[in-house]
């Protein structure tokens, strides 16, 4: 089962913290980081392309 861990666990607000995933997926192409609880594209933090090591920004 996926599961996503920060490091470390509290942050301060405005404040960087690694998210680190653990048990991914063989196939997995990529994945996307959302703020909150909900997917939105105006609350993805970043997203991670795997087979290029690509990471992009979002807006939140």
């Amino acid at each position: 089962q996926l599961t996503i861990e920060s490091r470390p666990f509290n942050v301060t607000e405005g404040k960087e913290v690694p998210l680190l995933a653990h048990n991914l997926s063989q196939n997995l192409v990529g994945y996307i980081w959302y703020k909150g609880e909900r997917v939105d594209a105006n609350c993805r933090i970043g997203s991670h392309v795997i087979g290029t090591h690509q990471t992009i920004p979002g807006p939140a």
